[in-house]
């Protein structure tokens, strides 16, 4: 799985390299200095009048492409070659942006950290990293240091669900500015609903009708096609990441995959009956029905603008990245395809957008202070949002990138606008393989959901007591952390 939010870098001009670790002084300029801005656009970016002095900030991530990120490739880059542009003006400061070879991002991030030789300033993880990172104690914690430059992480331009992730009690170890992107889409194609007879999700919903788990269900029953030996030539619903759609379902059913209690410590949910009425459905859809399947990246992206598949469960940058510009280089209509909403089980309450988890960018903890808050401070302005158009119509402008019908552009803004994404906790309880693992047996046949769920339950459990999180938070409650 790729995680949430792909990065959005741009190359920059020159050769990257580390900047030297030298101290920078966080200090308003002196009145009449220099580095005083006459432009109203840029000084809007740089209220306190910060001058770094011509440090430089850089961001680094093993999903950064240097080698795509040049002026014209996409709406995105081209915002945030200007934004650079404007943030290094408005702060004399440098941006770099790093691409760092993965095998040696992820092996080594703790090792290098602590040796004081950090890939860059602000660098990216995800949330079943994270804790062991913290743990180590190569990242942190940014809950005083963002109050210190008056940075508040809720005040609704920056991640909620990475905020949840990447909260350990009464420390926040990671925070993510960039949009927001929807975290599974239900796409569909219409012209199999239109030949199937199938109503429209969206006009069901229109028509205050259920777009629920047992319509959900009977329509990828009815999608499915064979041929006349036997072999599917046409595929109900097909998903990206089966382990995404099965929290998704028990989510949505108004259960719970891990639960929190007061102290912020977790708990296995799997066993509850919510959770496993969820599970029913998602195993008699996988082993019964033979309607949901799980498709790599590609086929899935073929399959179905081609109308071999008559729904896609996938995440944002899936459609982005392989759904549209498949259906763009082979003549097909965005049209034919749409997207509608996760469905809501019979003891769920509203749509909702259920979330693996975000990632995060963070700040090494061998940073010294003043670097550290430079650091926050030029990535905030980085990702600021553009003070031109409301957070509805950035939304918007997004969503008709990606759709070219109005009742999907309305589903997309209204499933960011109005706060539908919600965090299943997975990756940061630490069973992020071990509940992959039990989606996948589940698709595969293993056994009834109650089996294997009450006969998995005390290992997870197990590996949720022992995670880096419930260390953290058990060290922070005997005053340690």
């Amino acid at each position: 799985m790729k995680a949430w939010g792909k990065t959005v870098c741009a190359v920059l001009a020159g050769a990257l390299m580390m900047s030297c670790m030298a101290g920078c002084q966080v200090e308003a300029p002196e009145s009449g200095s220099e580095s005083s801005l006459s432009n109203a656009g840029i000084s809007g970016l740089n209220p306190e009048g910060y001058d770094f002095n011509g440090e430089t900030v850089t961001i680094a991530s093993t999903y950064i492409k240097m080698e795509d990120m040049v002026p014209g490739r996409n709406t995105d880059t081209d915002r945030l070659l200007q934004r650079i542009e404007e943030v290094e003006k408005a702060f004399h400061v440098n941006v770099e942006f790093r691409e760092v070879d993965a095998g040696n991002y992820w092996d080594n991030m703790a090792p290098t950290i602590m040796a004081e030789e950090p890939f860059g300033d602000i660098m990216e993880t995800t949330p079943w990293y994270a804790g062991g990172w913290i743990q180590a104690g190569a990242i942190r914690d940014v809950s005083q240091l963002s109050r210190e430059v008056g940075i508040d992480f809720s005040d609704g331009t920056w991640s909620k669900v990475v905020a949840g992730d990447m909260t350990y009690g009464s420390s926040i170890y990671g925070f993510n500015r960039e949009r927001d992107a929807v975290q599974v889409l239900c796409l569909y194609n219409k012209k199999l609903f239109r030949a199937a007879g199938l109503t429209d999700p969206n006009e069901l919903i229109a028509q205050d009708k259920k777009w629920d788990f047992a319509t959900f269900q009977d329509y990828a029953r009815q999608l499915v096609k064979y041929d006349s030996s036997g072999e599917v030539v046409q595929w109900g619903v097909g998903t990206t990441c089966g382990d995404m759609v099965l929290a998704g379902m028990i989510m949505s059913n108004g259960g719970s995959v891990i639960e929190q209690d007061e102290d912020g410590l977790l708990k296995l949910g799997l066993t509850d009956a919510k959770a496993l009425a969820a599970i029913e459905v998602f195993n008699n859809m996988c082993n019964t029905d033979k309607s949901l399947v799980a498709f790599g990246y590609q086929k899935a992206a073929e399959f179905l603008p081609s109308g071999k598949l008559g729904m896609l469960l996938c995440e944002e940058w899936v459609l982005d990245e392989y759904v549209n510009d498949y259906a763009d280089k082979n003549n097909i209509d965005r049209s034919d395809y749409g997207l509608t909403y996760f469905p809501v089980g019979p003891s769920g309450t509203d749509y909702l957008d259920p979330s693996m988890g975000g990632n995060a960018m963070f700040i090494p903890k061998t940073l010294s202070d003043e670097r550290a808050k430079m650091a926050l401070i030029v990535y905030a302005a980085l990702y600021a949002p553009d003070e031109t158009l409301s957070r509805e119509q950035e939304i918007q402008m997004r969503a008709e990138e990606l759709f070219s019908d109005e009742a999907s552009v309305g589903v997309y803004t209204d499933i960011l606008l109005n706060w539908r994404m919600k965090s299943n906790d997975v990756s940061r309880s630490g069973i992020f393989e071990s509940f992959r693992e039990l989606s996948t047996a589940f698709m595969d046949g293993g056994g009834t959901p109650s089996s294997m769920v009450n006969g998995l339950a005390p290992e997870m459990q197990a590996l949720i007591d022992d995670s880096p999180y419930t260390a953290i938070l058990k060290e922070q409650m005997n005053g340690q952390g």
